[in-house]
């Protein structure tokens, strides 16, 4: 239309009245120029089209981007987002975000199913209760994704079965980095530290050839944080009613020999160490 107009406009200027030689009918010349300019849009519009097409298409084709739109709209629904904020510094089994949320049973496990299906969950059989399961942040969770939660205390516990080897790589490491003071116990303690335990703290720059695994008796007063980081011991008799209690679903390293699941053990505690580190505020004794 725009080439029409035009063509109208130049007719007009130089006052032809009459209809020209080579176009008998201006209509002729008008409907040539409306299907030239039809034509060059019909083009500019097939060309729009296969770059939104080209572009839709790299879109799909990113699989990064994919999974970060996933994990995005998993946490837009609040109910999922106060899931994933409980899980921020303790594992829970599905009874326990249930009292805590108040989300009724067959809508949690809808949302546990989306929240794990984006990768941001995690459920586990207990070492424990077998009939038990527990659920945790992926390991890869970007930091900073939720808000944490403050905890006050003096003092820490870190708790296993046996104390010979996760809650020793607990205390250590939690030692190493914080002016709030750790200790480690077991509730059936062994008769020494494993030695592939030592090995793997070693490797780290920790040392636990002179730790001797011990139970709660020892202890320089009553823990204000307990952190299990195993099944067994978090589902035993709860002891310390007046402290504040987390649990961390750490594999027990010792029931297989081999060095590499003592580090992949170590590893793990030591990330979750450095996500509860900054939310613990020391307390007066």
């Amino acid at each position: 239309m725009i080439a029409a107009g035009l063509y109208v406009a130049e007719y007009r200027t130089f006052g032809l009245r009459h209809q020209h030689a080579a176009f008998p009918d201006i209509r002729l010349c008008l409907c040539l120029s409306v299907c030239c300019t039809f034509q060059a849009a019909d083009c500019l519009t097939a060309f729009d089209h296969s770059i939104i097409i080209e572009a839709m298409s790299a879109v799909a084709e990113n699989p990064d981007l994919q999974h970060r739109a996933a994990v995005f709209a998993a946490l837009g629904e609040p109910s999922r987002l106060a899931i994933i904020e409980t899980l921020t510094l303790t594992d829970c089994s599905p009874s326990e975000l249930e009292d805590r949320l108040g989300i009724p049973s067959n809508l949690l496990a809808h949302h546990l199913d989306t929240l794990e299906s984006a990768g941001l969950v995690l459920r586990l059989r207990s070492e424990g209760d077998g009939r038990r399961r527990y659920v945790r942040l992926a390991p890869d969770l970007p930091d900073g994704l939720v808000r944490t939660a403050r905890v006050e205390a003096a003092n820490i516990l870190f708790v296993c079965r046996h104390n010979a080897a996760r809650s020793q790589f607990a205390a250590a490491y939690w030692n190493r980095h914080s002016t709030i003071p750790a200790e480690s116990a077991g509730t059936q303690p062994a008769a020494h530290v494993h030695p592939l335990a030592v090995q793997a703290a070693g490797m780290r720059g920790l040392d636990l050839s002179g730790q001797v695994p011990r139970g709660y008796d020892p202890l320089h007063g009553a823990p204000g944080l307990v952190v299990s980081v195993c099944d067994l011991a978090f589902e035993h008799a709860v002891l310390f009613p007046n402290a504040r209690h987390l649990h961390w679903s750490v594999p027990d390293p010792a029931s297989r020999s081999d060095l590499k699941v003592f580090e992949d053990a170590f590893d793990e505690i030591a990330h979750r160490i450095d996500r509860l580190g900054p939310c613990v505020v020391a307390t007066q004794s």
